[in-house]
């Protein structure tokens, strides 16, 4: 899925909030080995060999996240993530599980789906795959925490919601004063 862009963040109990981590959006495999496919269908395995060595609670699952550089402070380098040589540590952010051991969950709805993956990666011991941590209605509030520490935005998505292919307004990116400003620089150098 993709998330509709939307101007201003809100509140509302139906819906759920979560940081937007700046990096490569990818889809996990994991099964006999760990692979990362992009959105335009890319793989970026190869290109991120730190996270292939990714273990998970499950046999094989189908994990959407965001391949994200991360500074000692916890705050996305996306630039990192061009470079071989990286400064800033490499980690895989969960954020919906679509597959489990087989099992179709794209059905189920969203809430379902985020516990069954926190279950999966409950004490992983591995610190290169993280769950992404979310709020249920307090849109306002996260959306304040994340302008002062500049990170690009967040996404609220429709506790109930399907997993489906394509934009849907069942998901909302909501972009803050500094993602707005880094989406101008991108542009600019394209």
């Amino acid at each position: 899925m993709q998330p509709s862009n939307l101007a201003q963040p809100f509140t509302d109990h139906k819906w759920l909030f979560e940081p937007k981590w700046d990096g490569y959006r990818a889809l996990c495999y994991f099964g006999e080995s760990v692979r990362f496919i992009s959105r335009r269908k890319n793989d970026l395995t190869k290109r991120f060999p730190e996270l292939q060595s990714i273990q998970i609670k499950a046999e094989s699952a189908i994990i959407d996240g965001e391949i994200t550089a991360i500074d000692q402070d916890g705050l996305p380098c996306f630039d990192e993530l061009k470079r071989t040589r990286r400064t800033c540590a490499i980690v895989f952010y969960a954020f919906d599980l679509l597959e489990l051991n087989g099992e179709d969950l794209r059905g189920l709805p969203l809430l379902k789906r985020k516990a069954a993956l926190k279950r999966i990666l409950h004490k992983t011991k591995h610190n290169r795959i993280r769950f992404t941590n979310f709020v249920i209605g307090e849109g306002l509030a996260l959306f304040a925490e994340l302008e002062q520490r500049n990170l690009e935005g967040m996404v609220a998505k429709k506790v109930d919601s399907q997993y489906t292919g394509g934009r849907t307004l069942d998901w909302l990116k909501i972009k803050t004063a500094a993602g707005k400003e880094e989406m101008r620089k991108r542009q600019e150098t394209w």
